[in-house]
């Protein structure tokens, strides 16, 4: 049989197990692949595959329509199916079974703007006197002042956070999919970043007085060995030392704090958006917001872009408002870069290409535009 005359499905069953993604990911994507992709492409030769069908198919999705009327799928969801397509048929490329890929401009359905809520320091201090418990009040400064993602937080061990420096190492994160710690965060980049002196107190205070228990989540085998024994427990952990769960997090925590608080429907990961509003407004550079978020391109950071606030004083002030204290251009970048001239030296084993700058965010005063 010639290479072009081989069934597409019979190629997922080639190449599908030799995919290098993560168990979450594998098995959403695996979903799409029996409920959008075989369905329309299993009996089809590679080669008779062709990019006005791939075009069709793909505004076939984009059109489909709910029983009452709304668009079946998302923009983005569009955007997961056709990307595991893509994928599969670059394979088929690589494997010599096509010689083009039919993937090419191939016009996707515009995904709008994410609708995403920053939180102003005022709500962030009523959610906080709302929220119960210190651990949980601690959770939740961490994630406002670093900006990290919840299975890196609640992955996050003792031994990591070096309150005397005011830093904290991002190594390690949670895969709620296989329910273990897995070295290394999303990105596949170890980071540190930096954390102001009130969480840095904070961080002190509480590991002197609440005990360490050991860290009762399972660790990811590296290269089929199993990892070196924590050297510390988590710094939030369950009732068991184990990792939190966020279904009861939000059941249990989350959702009456923030009605207590009179916020509106705003999740956990909006404070990693807050965070990012804050250091951004603050002058801080999207190429050294991407570090500190851990974005593995800056393309994803430069959503944030539009809150900068370079310009928005010479605005305000055209209008008769004094100008505020937030620092010029200029001074900004003298600031940052004493800021990194005076940063305490990373882990040696931090392979991120510049590390993240230490810069005392808070201790500026925010424009909320």
């Amino acid at each position: 049989m010639r290479a072009g005359k081989l069934l597409f499905g019979a190629w997922v069953d080639v190449v599908w197990d030799d995919r290098k993604v993560e168990p979450g990911t594998l098995g959403r994507d695996k979903s799409r692949l029996d409920r959008h992709i075989l369905p329309c492409w299993q009996t089809v030769e590679l080669g008779a595959i062709e990019r006005d069908m791939v075009q069709e198919w793909v505004d076939e999705l984009t059109n489909a329509k709910a029983a009452n009327g709304a668009p079946k799928y998302a923009p983005a969801t569009v955007h997961r199916i056709y990307s595991v397509f893509s994928a599969i048929m670059k394979t088929a490329v690589l494997g010599k079974k096509i010689g083009v890929s039919p993937c090419q401009s191939i016009e996707l359905p515009v995904i709008p703007p994410a609708d995403e809520y920053y939180l102003e320091e005022e709500e962030f201090e009523d959610l906080l006197a709302c929220t119960p418990g210190e651990k949980n009040k601690l959770f939740l400064k961490i994630k406002v002042r670093t900006g990290m993602r919840w299975g890196e937080i609640v992955a996050l061990h003792r031994h990591r956070v070096f309150p005397k420096q005011k830093r904290i190492e991002v190594f390690e994160a949670y895969d709620n999919a296989t329910r273990e710690i897995k070295p290394y965060p999303k990105g596949k980049k170890k980071r540190s970043v930096p954390i102001d002196s009130e969480l840095s107190d904070d961080l002190d205070e509480w590991f002197e007085t609440v005990p360490a228990m050991p860290c009762t989540t399972p660790h990811r085998k590296i290269g089929g060995r199993r990892q070196h024994r924590c050297k510390s427990g988590l710094v939030v952990p369950n009732s068991k030392g184990g990792v939190q769960n966020y279904s009861n997090f939000k059941r249990d925590v989350w959702t009456p704090a923030i009605t207590a608080a009179e916020l509106p429907d705003v999740t956990p990961h909006d404070l990693r958006h807050t965070y990012a509003s804050w250091v951004i407004q603050s002058g801080v550079s999207i190429e050294v917001l991407q570090k500190l978020l851990g974005h593995a391109s800056v393309h994803t950071t430069g959503r944030y872009a539009h809150l900068a606030n370079t310009s928005w004083d010479a605005v305000r002030a055209a209008f008769g408002d004094p100008l505020n204290s937030v620092p010029a251009p200029a001074e900004r970048a003298l600031l940052e870069q004493a800021a990194e001239n005076a940063a305490p030296r990373l882990h040696p084993e931090d392979d991120s290409a510049a590390g993240a700058e230490i810069i005392d965010l808070f201790s500026r005063r925010r424009s909320t535009g």
